[in-house]
């Protein structure tokens, strides 16, 4: 396996884990943030922030990805 496809696998995979977390904090369902603030989750602002982040992480991959040129749509 040569670097670029390395780089579109791991790209691939970083891009499905920020979809699934988004999708969870979406869902309302628990995320690994969730374990890093557990004294939030009685927060009413907690629930907003949480979806926040899991955005800003699923833009984030998707806008390095565009930058290097790998094709992240067919992962939507």
């Amino acid at each position: 396996m040569n670097t670029n496809q390395s780089l579109t696998q791991f790209f691939e995979e970083q891009l499905q884990q920020a979809k699934v977390l988004f999708e969870r904090a979406l869902d309302c369902k628990h995320t690994e943030f969730d374990d890093l603030y557990p004294y939030m989750n009685e927060q009413p602002q907690f629930f907003w922030y949480k979806r926040y982040v899991a955005w800003q992480e699923l833009l984030t991959v998707v806008r390095l990805a565009s930058d290097l040129k790998i094709d992240w749509q067919p992962v939507f």
